[in-house]
């Protein structure tokens, strides 16, 4: 499944500024699609630099930008709930100016400012009404979205869950109001992550941030991405996520964000590996049927039958015979080669290659570079070369498993997904081994 990731100004600034127009260019370099810049002060942001320099590079941005207590739209001081009317406004003559199509992030309140009482229906109806200025010069001028990010509770009272976000973008019923979901938050307050997002559904799901529970790399603690990406795919959401941290050295942000810990070695190293674990995850959600490759030789050319005619009456896979026919004599490598590339390509989502051990096709898959084959002959091995390995194609062997055994195991193993984690750098490194031998 295709998702436009992008990253956040906050990996290499905590006050984006003109000296930080550098990581506009670094975003794209490093396979970022959309760079989201953190507007800390609205008022003193490089506008038409930073213009000039997106429209060199050839990159999207959005925006997010976090109100304070000098600008907190819920305070009880008037003149305070007009400036944060004022620094809204001008977030939005910066998107504007952009054509950045969205402006997230704690808007709605000053960032941190808890009454340690719940929220109450004057701070509802303050807040309201305050972003319904926004919003309605937001549509006077421009085509920005304004999304409200609810984070957890020991950052606001006022919008937690899903279902509050909404209601409050429902409340102020301007239509271009939509909620901006971040998978840190999410795990502390939301009882589920898809259920969260068919809360927003395809009408108020507008930004998303996919960072992990610790803040740290993505993919690599317990945010279930599988799941919040197969449920962002099924209400039809097409907008960026975006990866966003912040390093321990940041003055301000680190204390407000209790960020002790590092993470990665820079803030750089984290995107880079948070966008390949995610990039794998995401490959594992077809955008239709799962699309499958199969091989074999002459010793077990019965077997393939078998398992296309196990497969043939899924919805969910369609299998592309790669050969070797009823009674032609092939060469394992041959066949192996030519699914091999095929799923290598991406033409196809996985492999299942047969012969009489499956070992010599295991072997000659995996000369095929970016290839990760592997001999399954029991239910455990099979669901580890998945979770553990990543592996792209199985093997099997027509004289090791029969048939029936041999359609359990492939139920298994395209269930099965890796499962990242503390299998992730090992995976990583398998292909830096084959690159350097690529390289030479």
């Amino acid at each position: 499944m295709y998702f436009k990731f992008g990253v956040d100004s906050f990996i290499w600034a905590e006050n984006f500024s003109e000296k930080d127009l550098w990581v506009i260019a670094k975003a794209k370099e490093l396979g970022f699609e959309v760079i989201d810049f953190a507007i800390a002060n609205p008022f003193t942001f490089p506008l038409e630099k930073v213009k000039a320099e997106v429209e060199r590079v050839g990159i999207d941005c959005v925006c997010t930008t976090t109100l304070n207590a000098d600008t907190n739209p819920i305070s009880p001081d008037p003149a305070i709930r007009q400036k944060a009317v004022e620094a809204m406004k001008k977030c939005v003559d910066i998107c504007n100016y952009l054509n950045a199509p969205i402006l997230g992030g704690v808007n709605y309140a000053g960032w941190g400012y808890l009454t340690k009482k719940p929220r109450t229906e004057q701070e509802w109806a303050w807040g309201v009404e305050n972003m319904r200025q926004v919003a309605q010069y937001a549509k006077e001028t421009g085509n920005v979205t304004i999304c409200v990010e609810c984070v957890n509770r020991f950052e606001t009272h006022f919008l937690n869950i899903a279902e509050d976000a909404v209601q409050f973008c429902k409340d102020v019923g301007t239509g271009n109001m939509k909620v901006h979901l971040d998978c840190f938050h999410m795990i502390r307050e939301e009882k589920s992550f898809s259920q969260a997002v068919y809360t927003c559904g395809k009408e108020y799901l507008g930004y998303i941030h996919v960072n992990e529970n610790d803040r740290g790399i993505p993919g690599t603690g317990l945010v279930p991405f599988k799941e919040f990406f197969e449920a962002v795919a099924k209400v039809g959401y097409d907008g960026p996520l975006v990866i966003e941290s912040f390093d321990p050295s940041f003055t301000e942000l680190a204390g407000n964000c209790a960020i002790w810990r590092q993470f990665a070695k820079t803030g750089e190293e984290l995107a880079i590996k948070g966008l390949a674990n995610l990039k794998a995850i995401a490959a594992t959600i077809p955008d239709g049927p799962m699309k499958i490759a199969i091989g074999c030789d002459e010793a077990a050319y019965q077997l393939k039958v078998e398992i296309m005619e196990h497969l043939k009456g899924r919805e969910d896979v369609v299998v592309t015979d790669f050969g070797a026919d009823a009674g032609e004599v092939i060469l394992y490598p041959d066949v192996a080669q030519k699914v091999a590339e095929a799923v290598a390509r991406g033409e196809f989502d996985r492999g299942i290659l047969v012969c009489g051990t499956g070992i010599g096709m295991a072997i000659s898959a995996n000369k095929v570079p970016g290839i990760r084959a592997a001999v399954c002959h029991d239910p455990f091995s099979t669901e580890r070369s998945r979770k553990s390995n990543n592996a792209q194609i199985m093997c099997m062997g027509e004289r090791v498993v029969g048939p029936e055994l041999a359609k359990y195991l492939v139920d298994i193993w395209l269930k099965c997904d890796f499962a990242g984690g503390g299998s992730t750098p090992k995976v990583e490194r398998i292909m830096e081994m084959e690159q350097s031998y690529l390289n030479k």
